[in-house]
């Protein structure tokens, strides 16, 4: 059941509305919570460890890596963390190393423009994966 965003502030990220009600639909399919989904979108700190590992795994399938477990080395996050951050680059946002390596550690990321332009990135992976996915039916 697809929800709706209510962003009081009207702050809502650029480039997150697009395909929103697709990439809550994504989210629920990989076992995010409603409210985990929220508070990503919205550009918020993600309270749940759950859902910010199931988010970091969701984003790297979606750029092409494995997921990598909890404890995973940083050197093993490097080629997401630059992938990362050339997605945000193309989508215009700017994305720091620093809070690409907390995402993808599950990690609560600490900049407020880190969570914008990985909240950007999220959605334009998961639009991708889905155009893929039908051209290859």
């Amino acid at each position: 059941m697809p929800i709706t965003l209510e962003n009081p502030g009207g702050n809502t990220p650029q480039g997150v509305t697009d395909g929103l009600s697709n990439t809550i639909l994504v989210a629920e399919r990989y076992q995010i919570s409603t409210s985990g989904i929220r508070e990503f979108l919205l550009g918020h700190v993600v309270g749940d460890s759950n859902d910010r590992r199931r988010m970091a795994d969701t984003m790297l399938k979606g750029l092409g890596f494995s997921a990598v477990t909890p404890d995973a080395a940083i050197g093993l996050l490097l080629p997401a963390v630059q992938a990362a951050r050339e997605a945000a680059r193309r989508s215009k946002q700017k994305l720091s190393s620093v809070g690409a390596l907390q995402f993808f550690s599950a990690g609560p990321v600490a900049d407020p423009a880190d969570r914008i332009a990985l909240a950007a990135v999220f959605v334009k992976t998961e639009q991708t994966r889905q155009i893929t996915f039908i051209q290859d039916l």
